[in-house]
């Protein structure tokens, strides 16, 4: 299907040149966008993503028309190999790609919390914004947005509601490690603030 390119504003869109963020979750199951960053000043930023069948695509193939809610898809995050293999923007007049960072979150790794120095181990993720080669198979998984727990706030970017980038942050110290908590907590924290450190599991 030929690609729609929608007509919206586009002198309060996209920041030309600006890095747009992604951290992401994959598994041999599908892949999940938790959290982004992108520097954009519309009132609305809709976004979709397409899991492509092979590594070159044809830009004629991909289809920008509106999202659920009806308005016109402004980014197309296209991910191949449980990767993200390109973002593209509808500035209106034309289809163009945009530089982008990619950053994996890891399950059950070690990470340490920038703003307040707690260090501990990344437990369960949300399933937030998520694509797979099978379309029926996307649509079976249910979210697995889990806020029970205490949250830590450090996000200064503008980010997406649906996409908040909380992760279950299992707590083992609050000082860097120089003390060890009595016993491990459970906070939530936005994954963006967290910096994967190396650390040997039987030290910890």
């Amino acid at each position: 299907m030929q690609f729609d390119a929608t007509y919206h504003d586009e002198s309060h869109g996209y920041q030309p040149g600006s890095v747009i963020k992604l951290w992401t979750v994959k598994n041999e199951k599908f892949f999940n966008i938790i959290h982004l960053h992108v520097n954009d000043q519309s009132e609305n930023v809709p976004v979709d993503v397409k899991y492509l069948d092979k590594f070159d695509y044809d830009m004629r193939e991909i289809n920008f028309g509106k999202d659920f809610s009806g308005q016109a898809l402004q980014y197309m995050f296209l991910v191949y190999d449980m990767s993200v293999r390109e973002v593209l923007y509808n500035g209106g007049e034309k289809i163009e790609k945009v530089p982008f960072e990619e950053i994996v979150v890891k399950k059950d790794a070690f990470y340490k919390v920038v703003k307040n120095n707690y260090f501990g181990k990344l437990k369960r993720v949300p399933n937030c914004l998520i694509s797979y080669p099978s379309k029926d198979f996307v649509e079976a998984i249910s979210e697995g947005k889990v806020f029970e727990h205490k949250k830590i706030n450090g996000c200064l970017s503008r980010y997406f509601e649906l996409l908040s980038g909380f992760v279950e942050f299992e707590v083992h110290s609050t000082d860097n490690l120089i003390s060890l908590c009595d016993s491990d907590k459970l906070q939530f924290v936005e994954s963006c603030i967290c910096h994967m450190e190396i650390a040997d599991e039987d030290t910890i």
